[in-house]
């Protein structure tokens, strides 16, 4: 990779780079061409690169390894963009000042136009239908929260007939297990992984999204679901944990979150959501708009324009 860009570079002009991470190999090779041709460097963070709860490392070895290539990219990059506060704040505790100077914020980028008609159905009172839409694996599961629903259906059995749980996606075989176990089968509904085209039908027909943090001590992952949850414009809950990018996420738009690990309290709260719906109408409804190609695009210029023309200023 490294030779073919130094064979375009002979025979074009390019003004800056732009690295996108992850993979975390692009900054890399980023640096490279920023020590040959000192070229004005943007790298860009979409997942975190030591923070990240997915990778593990056989030897610690590997992970001082990545530390060491985090911080020279920071060091050497004359731009970096985080797509959340949470953990631009960690690079600044990490780095210090010089390094903070350099991190700018830009969301991810979310294009509702590639999307099928958002048409919600209208909630009934007499029933709550609870979706998590998106893929479960590695450190990210939904064991508490059957548990949550279990301890729930028990203390008030006569929400068994009323509360569907659609579960879109690859599901842990543990959570198979414990559904089946727990004999939950006729509320929670299970379709694996299906085509994005066909989850049109459970956005519009869901009265309450679940997002779920993984296990840890720190979450960093931005959990891209978000994105069209907030366009699809439902009430939100998240179990999250007490430092994530969601819990912030959630409370910037209106939404609400409790502890991964509360049983009671994620029981309470999806009894809740069945009692006084209505109350949790009170979100942004615009916030999706954040996430739109055409504001991301214009941050982006400006930044680049700033970089281009005057440098980066504090």
């Amino acid at each position: 990779a490294k030779k073919r860009i130094e064979e375009l570079i002979k025979d074009n002009n390019y003004d800056y780079i732009d690295s996108v991470g992850m993979p975390h190999g692009s900054h890399l090779l980023a640096l490279k061409i920023k020590e040959k041709y000192n070229l004005p460097w943007v790298a860009r963070f979409y997942d975190p690169w030591t923070d990240n709860q997915y990778r593990t490392y056989k030897f610690a070895y590997y992970r001082e390894k990545d530390k060491e290539l985090e911080r020279t990219v920071a060091e050497k990059a004359d731009v970096i963009v985080h797509n959340n506060y949470h953990i631009a704040r960690l690079w600044e505790e990490r780095y210090g000042e010089d390094i903070s100077k350099k991190i700018r914020i830009i969301p991810m980028i979310f294009d509702s136009s590639r999307l099928n008609n958002y048409l919600p159905q209208i909630h009934k009172k007499e029933e709550l239908v609870i979706s998590h839409i998106g893929n479960l694996y590695g450190v990210r599961n939904a064991q508490t929260f059957i548990s949550a629903i279990n301890l729930l259906i028990t203390k008030t059995p006569a929400l068994r007939e009323h509360i569907r749980i659609n579960m879109i996606g690859w599901v842990p075989g543990k959570d198979i297990e414990e559904i089946n176990r727990l004999q939950l089968n006729d509320i929670f509904h299970l379709t694996g992984r299906i085509p994005e085209k066909e989850c049109t039908d459970y956005f519009n027909k869901t009265d309450l999204f679940i997002s779920i943090d993984g296990k840890g001590e720190l979450d960093l992952n931005y959990p891209s679901k978000l994105l069209k949850y907030f366009y699809y414009r439902r009430p939100i809950l998240g179990l999250t944990l007490d430092n994530s990018v969601a819990a912030e996420e959630l409370d910037r738009s209106g939404h609400r979150h409790v502890l991964l690990d509360d049983v009671n309290a994620i029981a309470n709260e999806i009894e809740y959501a069945f009692n006084n719906y209505e109350s949790m109408l009170n979100f942004d409804y615009e916030y999706y708009g954040r996430f739109s190609p055409e504001r991301i695009i214009s941050t982006y210029r400006e930044l680049v324009n700033e970089l281009m023309n005057d440098g980066l200023t504090v």
